[in-house]
């Protein structure tokens, strides 16, 4: 009778087990944030563009491209384009704007005193994705006589920081290379 008790546990262990491995497994999965459409590539059908995030909360913008046959075929993939936590007021979005422009949201505007919000305003011009702004906004919860703003277009080569005009080249880097450069223009040393 002790063997088959002792059987049993083992089993139930067993199975146990493989229940939380197969768990953990799944838990690498992609979560879709949010998508939009529209006609990117001007040919008439709608592309598709998703803001997904894995169990790391790594983001990633994918954006699928239609093709005459009205089949649509993943163009692009940005990995960690955004940053996000599934805390409210923590999350990442994505919206269109009024002209159709991809819009990645992210900030923390729910956790510790430094607060910020961003965006990240996508175009798709001759065959590629580029970053045609940003704009960031960082306030201190505790401090209200601090707080930055920054806006950049980098279509027409202006930026708006604190309230102050200033004028740069009008260069629109492509998504990978906003992404490649992280750490010199992801928070653009003019908006610092």
């Amino acid at each position: 009778m002790l063997k088959k008790i002792v059987g049993l546990f083992l089993l139930s262990l067993v199975l146990f087990n493989s229940l939380l491995l197969a768990k953990e497994g799944n838990s690498k999965s992609v979560k879709t944030l949010g998508k939009i459409k529209a006609d990117w590539n001007n040919d008439g059908i709608k592309d598709e563009a998703a803001l997904q995030v894995n169990a790391d909360n790594k983001t990633s913008l994918v954006i699928f491209l239609s093709k005459e046959s009205g089949r649509m075929l993943r163009a692009f993939k940005f990995d960690d384009i955004a940053w996000h936590d599934d805390m409210g007021g923590r999350k990442a979005s994505i919206k269109l704007n009024k002209l159709k422009s991809i819009v990645i949201v992210s900030g923390n505007e729910s956790v510790g005193r430094g607060r910020w919000h961003s965006q990240l305003v996508i175009v798709y011009r001759h065959g590629q994705f580029l970053v045609a702004g940003y704009t960031m906004d960082a306030w201190d919860t505790l401090n209200p006589k601090f707080s930055t703003s920054c806006d950049i277009n980098f279509l027409v080569g202006k930026i708006i920081k604190n309230k102050k005009l200033l004028r740069i080249k009008n260069v629109a880097p492509t998504v990978a290379v906003w992404l490649k450069q992280r750490e010199k223009i992801a928070v653009p040393v003019l908006c610092r």
